[in-house]
């Protein structure tokens, strides 16, 4: 696998300029088991490690969050092309300074209102309370003590471009959003949902993930565009994994 090979490679190289830097040291700096960081050096892994685990390692060692940075850095057809893939990177160059901010959304009200808060038009005060009550509001106040969100007035905004929340909170973010879907038409504001499920081989599961990742990278460049700006809040889920 040419991507693990050009990962360990990376591992081994910044390694090998500080030999005074133990494996576990640069383990806990990266913040990732020192079982992972063992199995990258030595190639010991039949598959890529999580997504996860590849970004901190990447990041640390590049010494930045960008993804376009990141991926500047990588063979265009190997981990470059990998990580195009894996994290909907488009062609052109962006700023994708992506800041973490577990702590911040430490319970699903907090990530809600920070995702409404967000979105380009940005939400109100009044919006959060109707929504989530006292509790909402509450969530607004720990967010700008976290220097996250500006009030001005009634409007409340995001301050940073780009966040991400570790994968180990997807599920309770994701049935905090899916609380929000509405099975009964809306014709003003219509929706999608689907529910597929059917036993499968490896190489069908492989083509449907490839569908998928080309669906959202096209969802990805119709929200990114000036053009799409309105007052919808919108959020689209997407998740495919196996019953077992």
């Amino acid at each position: 696998m040419v991507e693990l090979t050009e990962l360990t490679h990376i591992l081994n190289s910044y390694l090998e300029q500080r030999k005074h830097l133990s494996l576990n040291s640069l383990a806990q700096n990266m913040k990732i088991p020192e079982t992972s960081l063992r199995r990258i050096k030595n190639s010991d892994l039949k598959r890529m490690p999580k997504n996860e685990t590849i970004l901190k390692v990447l990041s640390y060692i590049f010494k930045t969050s960008d993804l376009y940075e990141i991926r500047s850095n990588l063979d265009p057809s190997g981990l470059g092309k990998y990580i195009s893939e894996e994290f909907l990177l488009s062609d052109s160059r962006q700023t994708s300074n992506i800041q973490i901010i577990d702590d911040s959304v430490s319970d699903q009200t907090s990530y809600l209102v920070f995702k409404l808060a967000s979105n380009s038009c940005g939400t109100t005060v009044e919006e959060i309370k109707r929504l989530f009550g006292e509790v909402g509001l509450k969530s607004l106040e720990k967010l700008e003590l976290d220097n996250l969100i500006r009030i001005s007035g009634e409007l409340v905004e995001s301050k940073i471009d780009t966040f991400k929340v570790s994968n180990k909170y997807f599920v309770r973010n994701f049935k905090a959003v899916s609380d929000f879907i509405k099975v009964d038409s809306q014709e003003d504001t219509p929706n999608l949902y689907y529910n597929l499920s059917e036993s499968v081989n490896t190489e069908a599961l492989s083509r449907i993930h490839k569908i998928q990742k080309k669906a959202l990278k096209e969802i990805i460049s119709i929200i990114n565009d000036d053009e799409s700006r309105g007052e919808l809040p919108l959020f689209v889920l997407s998740a495919i994994d196996t019953l077992k």
